[in-house]
């Protein structure tokens, strides 16, 4: 894009009532950046735009080679303004927001660039005092919130007594606490997040709650045919799934090593498992992680019954959607909302959920859409071992009754996190958080037994 049609746009996106948003953003066909970040700064921001005509900039990492874009009609700017230096990326940041001297409102996303990196999350500090001082009102979307590292520890390839995740244990507390001080507010897209945010903090009303927006897909009985077609399933054979990046926290390796047990103990089973996701991005150049992947890739060309995709991109997911039958999300803890279960749900299938998050069931959506469906929360959970796993599994290939209760859950719960809902209740107190009055507030904060009616 020439110089001078960047200044035109610019100065066209530069209006008091522009939203600037710092995040990642999806470009192309390119898995590296289809991080789940990426994709829900994307579906939220395109979904308030069609709605509502609202303006937003997006200033992102300048990679890829990515050039200035136009999205949503027009009405969404994205901005390739700072490189990957943990030093020179704020300084990238300040000159680009300056060039946006109208806009008032900024979204700044917890993941825009190197989570957890300690020289990172010193400098937003600063960063965050002066866009105050300049009268600017930032909205900080906490996407991972972490009180206790020890589950991670084997994700990043260390030992639990690490000195590192030890020491951000303590930190984290009184890094957001600090934080508070440079935003206007905190969102959450969980309950459980905004908890543990909320323990932190010493202003208690900082903390603002949503979920992850979804959009209402649907599988016809003949893509369901053609997709199991294609992959040579039998109509018996019923597919376990998981979706996401293949990662230790998301407990990939104790439930393959669970899967296998099973199917040796029952060696006539039609579980099929579809492991369907690639590498983490964030960690592809650790030795220890390209070890733990190899692992799944020999482990799935040895067994018939697995199946390891690889990234998958998103003209595609459909098809693998429309051949699972069940999803199956084992992590060891949890970091944020699940972008995994957020983007199944929106298909409407039945997932079923390791104990370490049965925090997610705190919300109150969930525990109307448990009511609902008259299905009770441990019917859904599972055990981190193989006798609780094993229960499952022979529970399922029983009957088709908590298979049922499971998938009735999940549509009803798909509908209170319905997009249509959902970008008329929260966008205006998430977005203009000065501007929308209480009073306004409360016409959009409706609880779900409204909305159900």
């Amino acid at each position: 894009m020439q110089k001078k049609e960047l200044e035109v746009l610019i100065k066209d996106f530069n209006k008091e009532d522009t939203i600037l948003v710092i995040s990642k953003y999806p470009y192309k066909n390119i898995g590296e950046s289809f991080h789940g970040v990426a994709v829900y700064t994307k579906d939220t921001l395109e979904t308030i735009a069609r709605k509502t005509k609202q303006k937003f900039v997006v200033l992102v990492e300048e990679k890829y080679n990515r050039q200035t874009e136009l999205k949503a009609n027009g009405s969404i700017l994205i901005l390739p303004v700072f490189i990957n230096d943990q030093i020179k990326v704020f300084k990238q940041l300040f000159k680009a927001v300056g060039d946006f001297d109208q806009v008032k409102n900024i979204q700044l996303h917890s993941e825009f660039y190197n989570s957890g990196n300690l020289v990172q999350m010193s400098l937003l500090l600063p960063f965050l005092y002066l866009l105050r001082m300049q009268g600017k009102i930032v909205s900080f979307i906490a996407h991972n919130v972490v009180h206790d590292f020890a589950f991670l520890t084997n994700h990043f390839g260390k030992k639990e007594t690490n000195l590192k995740f030890n020491l951000l244990s303590k930190i984290v507390p009184w890094y957001y606490r600090f934080l508070s001080f440079g935003v206007e507010q905190f969102i959450t897209l969980d309950g459980s997040i905004a908890e543990r945010l909320n323990s932190y903090l010493w202003q208690k009303n900082k903390v603002q709650v949503t979920s992850i927006w979804l959009k209402n897909k649907n599988i016809s009985y003949q893509e369901r045919v053609i997709a199991r077609r294609r992959f040579a399933l039998r109509k018996d054979e019923t597919v376990l799934s998981v979706f996401g990046f293949m990662s230790r926290y998301k407990g990939v390796d104790f439930l393959l090593k669970n899967f296998l047990r099973f199917k040796k103990e029952f060696p006539n089973s039609k579980f099929k498992l579809l492991l369907a996701g690639g590498m983490a991005p964030s960690q592809k150049g650790q030795k220890h992680y390209q070890d733990f992947y190899k692992g799944l890739e020999k482990l799935a060309s040895k067994h018939e019954d697995i199946t390891l995709t690889g990234f998958i991109p998103a003209k595609e997911l459909k098809s693998y959607m429309a051949l699972t039958d069940i999803v199956l999300l084992p992590y060891r803890g949890i970091l944020g909302a699940s972008a995994s279960w957020a983007t199944v749900l929106s298909f409407g299938k039945a997932c079923f959920f390791s104990r370490s998050l049965e925090p997610y069931f705190a919300a109150e959506d969930v525990q109307n859409a448990l009511a609902k469906a008259k299905i009770y929360e441990n019917e859904l959970i599972f055990e981190e071992n193989y006798q609780s796993f094993r229960k499952l599994l022979i529970s399922l290939e029983k009957d088709n009754r908590l298979l049922n209760k499971a998938n009735n859950f999940s549509k009803v719960l798909r509908m209170y996190r319905d997009e249509k809902i959902c970008v008329f209740r929260d966008f205006p107190p998430l977005y203009f958080p000065r501007s929308c009055t209480k009073r306004a507030q409360s016409c959009y904060n409706l609880s779900n037994e409204e909305i159900a009616a």
